[in-house]
């Protein structure tokens, strides 16, 4: 992994999407890095905002050893502490805070091992997504191509959920019971409509 991927993976374990742990990357993860290394657009706010949505709503657990604590990874603590102090609200952490991401700590934690290379190291983003990856473990062009169908398959299945529903709502209003509001199919593919329809 080059230098600069690893500084965009600290950061994002760190600030962006964060995880108790740095050791590894899973894919979705792997995913953003590569955005951001290829200069993709990405909307930082609605990803830090979704990863809140999810820390908040996840059901606390107990910790193995001591019940009366809670064993849940704190969400943004950096930045849950720096809004409170821009508000004026007195903080004293009571758990260390990962120091910023400084030359020191590039240097430390994130530079290139030469032992897996003794060739210098490329600077830059990586292949394009039609070259193969010199490692040859992640195909950028076969993965889109199969989330591509994988979408399509989910929005067809969709059509056929909501077709269901239609139907269903047409019978309980011949039979009496109070409608529930159900958009017509073609309010329903005018809403959702896939790319190419």
């Amino acid at each position: 992994m080059t230098t600069l991927t690893q500084i965009w993976m600290t950061l994002l374990l760190s600030n962006i999407q964060p995880c108790d742990h740095n050791s590894d990357l899973p894919l979705p993860k792997c995913r953003l890095v590569y955005a951001v290394l290829t200069q993709m657009s990405i909307h930082v706010a609605q990803l830090i905002a979704d990863a809140i949505y999810l820390f908040a709503g996840m059901a606390p657990t107990r910790h193995p050893l001591d019940p009366d604590k809670s064993n849940r990874a704190l969400g943004f603590p950096a930045l849950i502490t720096g809004l409170c102090q821009s508000f004026g609200v007195p903080v004293a952490p009571s758990k260390v805070i990962r120091p910023p991401i400084t030359r020191a700590f590039i240097e430390k934690y994130c530079t290139q091992r030469q032992a897996q290379s003794d060739a210098p190291q490329a600077t830059g983003a990586p292949p394009p997504p039609h070259q193969a990856d010199p490692a040859g473990s992640f195909d950028t062009e076969r993965y889109l191509r199969y989330s591509m169908r994988q979408h399509a398959a989910n929005h067809r299945g969709l059509g056929q959920v909501h077709e269901c529903l239609y139907q269903l709502s047409l019978s309980m209003q011949s039979q009496g019971f109070a409608p529930f509001p159900c958009p017509t199919p073609y309010q329903f593919k005018a809403e959702v409509a896939w790319p190419g329809d």
